[in-house]
């Protein structure tokens, strides 16, 4: 009787033990990826500096069985630049969240500097503490910037890494590339993955990124072979 019924058992804990496999994945926060840019301005008493940002909201979607995302911080992951602008080791840099803000934004720090600009920015606009993120709700990274006085690039790491930009050019029309993808992770959401994109750009405001990049054709047969056959 006990071999008889070893299926019916097997069939009731398998059935359980997919229940709660399938409450966990709907229960777990499921992240979205939507990336923006936005053109604003600091300014003291003195005078007025524009930024350019990237953005990127991170959406907690709504479910039935949804779950707040808790303690959620983001970060970069990126190709550092290699020798003469080549491309170099694959990196990674925290980023902060994004505060509320509007066009102009009113400062009392000073804005003399590229340094007094990325001071104000980490006091006024970053807020590098963990978040978090309501189902149904989202969040705003703050991923680059460019900043008009130094016609400079950063990431929006603790330590600006800077994104090189070419000289100028009267021969030719240059523009430099840095291949970045975005990460969040949280006390209950594991690391997820935004796709890849890449902030293309000749100047601190003449720059852009694409929805997504798609590979074409590499430098082996096999893997072309599969790309043409949709794979990859």
């Amino acid at each position: 009787m006990i071999i008889e019924a070893w299926p019916y058992i097997v069939g009731i804990v398998t059935f359980i033990v997919g229940i709660f496999a399938l409450r966990h994945y709907l229960k777990k926060p499921h992240i979205k990826f939507s990336s923006y840019r936005a053109d604003v301005s600091l300014s003291n008493d003195e005078k007025e500096e524009r930024i350019t940002l990237l953005l990127a909201h991170i959406i907690n979607e709504k479910q039935s069985l949804g779950d707040t995302a808790k303690g959620v911080t983001g970060c970069v992951l990126y190709r550092a630049p290699g020798v003469n602008h080549g491309i170099g080791l694959n990196a990674s840099a925290g980023l902060p969240w994004s505060k509320s803000f509007s066009k102009n934004i009113k400062t009392d720090n000073k804005l003399q500097s590229e340094q007094d600009i990325q001071n104000a920015l980490e006091n006024i606009l970053f807020n590098r503490i963990a978040k978090d993120i309501p189902q149904g709700r989202g969040e705003t990274l703050a991923v680059a910037y460019g900043i008009e006085l130094t016609n400079k690039m950063f990431l929006a790491s603790i330590i600006p890494i800077e994104f090189p930009l070419p000289k100028s050019s009267k021969n030719q029309k240059i523009m430099h590339g840095c291949f970045i993808r975005l990460e969040v992770a949280g006390e209950n959401l594991p690391s997820t993955m935004s796709d890849g994109t890449v902030i293309i750009g000749d100047s601190w405001t003449n720059w852009t990124f694409p929805a997504e990049i798609t590979k074409i054709r590499t430098s082996n047969r096999f893997e072309n072979l599969l790309l043409r056959l949709g794979i990859g």
